[in-house]
């Protein structure tokens, strides 16, 4: 309960799941020959979450030992295919493939060419033939001060892209939303940084298409008594 005595607790850096559950968008060669194969009650059970123990096709001939922990992804693309704006389909392309973090696998029992594993936390389903990717650490930067923000900065000059898509394919995003943008390493960008959204008004290529002045027209909205 929230109260005078127990205020909300506000974040200060992002927190496990945004961290370690947001996927990635990558144009280099992920490696794909470690692999989820199967798991416990594989007769009943064809996906596998948080605390259900998952095989590896790899064990100590391969050097896999007690106690290392994987990555657990799959490439994914959006079933529904649709284009929000004008660009997307070209900029998803040249950024790459999309995967989805399904959940990070510690592994418990080795043997000499399987693994088995405990999912220690499940950001989507596990399933049989996902990719198994050696766990790298995440930093997770502390969040700057809202009140500092300028909302009327002057134009930065630096590198420019667009917000070009978000987790699970959704296309309006709000705080905590996990969003996918053109700008990387080579446009010096780096963990921590921030980056400011913004959109032209008027532009009818960055929005869900509509007809001119629908918002006058139709709602009325910034109309005024008398024509001015």
């Amino acid at each position: 309960m929230v109260n005078a005595n127990n205020p909300l607790h506000e974040a200060t850096s992002p927190d496990y799941t945004a961290t370690y559950c947001s996927g990635l968008i990558t144009e280099e060669k992920v490696p794909s020959e470690v692999r989820l194969i199967s798991g416990e009650e594989s007769s009943d059970k064809i996906v596998f979450t948080t605390g259900d123990y998952v095989y590896i096709n790899r064990g100590s001939a391969q050097g896999i030992r007690v106690g290392d922990r994987f990555s657990i992804v799959r490439p994914q693309s959006d079933p529904n295919e649709v284009r929000w704006f004008k660009w997307q389909e070209k900029l998803l392309k040249a950024m790459g493939t999309q995967y989805i973090d399904a959940g990070p696998v510690q592994i418990t029992t080795v043997h000499p060419n399987v693994s088995i594993g405990m999912v220690k936390f499940s950001c989507d389903y596990l399933q049989r033939g996902d990719i198994a990717l050696p766990m790298a650490e995440r930093p997770s930067p502390p969040f700057k001060p809202a009140e500092k923000f300028d909302k009327f900065a002057p134009v930065s000059g630096k590198s420019v892209g667009m917000l070009v898509a978000g987790l699970t394919f959704t296309e309006a995003y709000g705080k905590n939303s996990t969003v996918y943008v053109n700008l990387g390493t080579n446009q010096g960008v780096k963990v921590g940084d921030y980056l400011r959204i913004f959109r032209y008004e008027g532009s009818t290529s960055a929005t869900s298409r509509n007809f001119p002045d629908f918002q006058y027209s139709m709602y009325g909205f910034g109309s005024t008594p008398v024509e001015i």
